[in-house]
């Protein structure tokens, strides 16, 4: 009995551990399977680069797009859009780059973006995490000599919890430039105030920039003291200005900062939040450590489309067929103008929209049935309907044959639309950006123009006449004052940003009015700015429209006026006239 029980507990012990050992075999194909090779899916991935030299962390959203080519002997090639921001995701400071050539083996899921006329290459294997593909890889920086590791997850609308975890530290991402740093210059209370505008350039920045910020964006600042014989005794929120900086460059990969101004350039490494200058001058000379007050870094959100146009069912209608060589019912249906809006999922706002449409026959070979064709123009308007301001983006013909990846575009327009239905009054698709990215859905209506609904929020015009306070002193108060221009934009725009003009007064009524020659505004993330000068010296004034079509924006003190009274950098409120 003895012997046949241990055998029976030998033989239990034998089976438990191969039961057990069976367990980790399927263990390890699990945890292998989860992190096996995968299919590249069409859509939004979102997740950050680690540089190598820092270790510090810069945001990415990358969208992955077909575009079918205009041959239809060819198949519909995947397209990607790279963005990669400052102070987090979706913020104003952005730096984005478009791939035509996506290479991409199916079999052991390696993925290459490598465009020559790209400063980013990427190399990279797409894995699947929770039955999502997720893209992990190397990334360098051509222009900078900067290696990094690049980590993106896919954008599903699947519960948190399928979710990969991105364990993001908002302390390691490198945060906006635009901002205030306080800090001390060998004992001397401080503060460097930067400012960056995209698309603005002063006489001491160069036009063409090697890479990261000052690629795209004007840089501007001013160096100010809490206690100087200039300002004398100042209160709380004030500062005495002491050197004025009207250029810059920043190379955000290397964490180099250069500030140029009339006098000198003076230099200064950043790391994470942290600033340290020398500033040289000949009669101060000191070495400066700055921080970002409230620095605040942007959580990856993006916002779903509420508001859907309701076409009718007429205007759902399949399209006709195609009758050689006339065509002439699916031109009468094709012809015409669309009206809708953007929904752009960044901002959670909508931005009106025309899409013009011209059919016209092209016969390539005279012995072969007429082609059908399309021109097409896209109106982008800033207000609820088309008497508001707008630029064009005239995209170039081609054949009007509706197949994954039918996208109207040009050669010499920043946005285009991929097309995803079009019936014979309605037209739905996404719209891209070369210089911003994915922005969102579109959908166009043919007939009478959709009106938004009043809860909607819409991409407001900046045009108008603003006022603003300049002290508080009762009745007495004076008021800074500018007025926007829109004036007739260019019909090939290769960016997104509106040119704009106008004039200002510091005080008004008692100040002479300047002119604004230059100012840009961004439609995709709302940020506006202009460009301030007296004397050889520039300067922004920044900012944004607020809900109530009022401007939120700061005004700096005139650039280049040593002892000028300058606020914390805060915007205030000028109202519309």
């Amino acid at each position: 009995m003895t012997n046949v029980g241990s055998m029976n507990i030998i033989r239990k012990e034998k089976k438990e551990g191969c039961d057990f050992f069976i367990l980790l075999i399927l263990i390890g194909f699990f945890i292998q399977s989860q992190a096996f090779s995968a299919e590249l899916k069409q859509g939004r991935y979102f997740g950050f680069i680690e540089l190598g030299p820092t270790k510090d962390k810069i945001a990415v959203v990358s969208d992955f797009y077909l575009q079918s080519p205009e041959d239809l002997k060819l198949f519909p090639a995947l397209h990607a859009t790279l963005k990669l921001t400052l102070g987090g995701f979706n913020t104003h400071e952005y730096i984005t780059e478009t791939f035509n050539t996506v290479r991409y083996d199916f079999e052991n899921g390696i993925l290459a973006l490598n465009d020559p006329k790209n400063d980013i290459v990427i190399t990279a294997e797409v894995k699947s995490i929770n039955g999502n593909p997720n893209i992990e890889g190397d990334i360098f920086l051509r222009s900078s000599a900067v290696f990094g590791k690049l980590s993106l997850a896919y954008e599903t609308d699947e519960p948190e919890g399928d979710r990969m975890e991105r364990n993001l530290d908002a302390s390691s991402f490198i945060p906006l430039l635009d901002g205030q740093y306080e800090g001390n210059c060998q004992g001397e209370r401080a503060v460097l105030q930067l400012q960056t505008v995209r698309g603005l350039k002063t006489v001491w920045q160069a036009e063409e920039e090697a890479s990261s910020l000052s690629q795209y964006y004007g840089i501007s600042g001013r160096l100010g003291l809490e206690n100087s014989i200039m300002c004398g005794d100042l209160p709380k929120g004030m500062w005495c200005t002491y050197f004025t900086y009207g250029g810059g460059s920043y190379n955000a990969y290397q964490g180099k900062l250069q500030l140029k101004g009339p006098s000198a350039t003076d230099e200064c490494t950043v790391q994470g939040d942290t600033l340290k200058c020398q500033i040289r001058r000949r009669d101060w000379n000191k070495d400066c450590t700055f921080k970002k007050t409230a620095p605040q870094i942007k959580d990856a959100k993006f916002y779903t489309r509420r508001f859907h146009l309701s076409p009718t069912t007429e205007q759902l209608k399949d399209l006709p067929l195609a009758k050689p060589p006339e065509n002439s019912e699916l031109s009468n249906a094709v012809r015409g103008i669309f009206a809708g809006y953007v929904h752009n999922e960044i901002t959670n706002s909508y931005q009106y929209i025309q899409l013009n449409v011209i059919p016209f026959s092209f016969t390539e070979n005279p012995h072969n049935p007429n082609q059908m064709m399309i021109s097409s123009t896209a109106t982008l308007h800033l207000g609820k309907d088309i008497s508001s301001p707008f630029i064009t983006q005239m995209f170039e013909p081609r054949s009007f044959y509706i197949r994954p990846g039918f996208t109207l575009n040009g050669p010499n327009t920043d946005t285009f639309i991929n097309i995803s239905q079009w019936k014979k009054g309605f037209i739905r698709g996404d719209l891209y950006s070369h210089a911003f990215g994915r922005v969102g859905t579109v959908q166009l209506i043919k007939g009478t123009p959709p009106a938004a609904p009043e809860e909607a929020e819409i991409v407001r015009s900046f045009v108008g006449e603003f006022e603003g306070p300049l002290d508080s002193s009762g009745v007495s108060a004076k008021l800074r004052w500018f007025r926007f221009l829109f004036p007739v934009q260019p019909n090939d725009l290769t960016d997104h940003l509106i040119r704009f003009s106008g004039s200002y007064t510091p005080v008004l009524g008692l100040a002479p009015v300047h002119t604004i020659d230059r100012g840009t505004f961004d439609p995709f993330t709302g940020v506006l700015g202009w460009i301030i000068e007296k004397d050889g010296a520039a300067t922004f004034s920044n900012g944004s429209m607020d809900k109530n079509g009022n401007a939120q924006m700061y005004w700096p003190p005139a650039p280049g006026v040593f002892g000028a009274y300058m606020n914390d950098y805060e915007t205030e409120t000028f109202r519309r006239k």
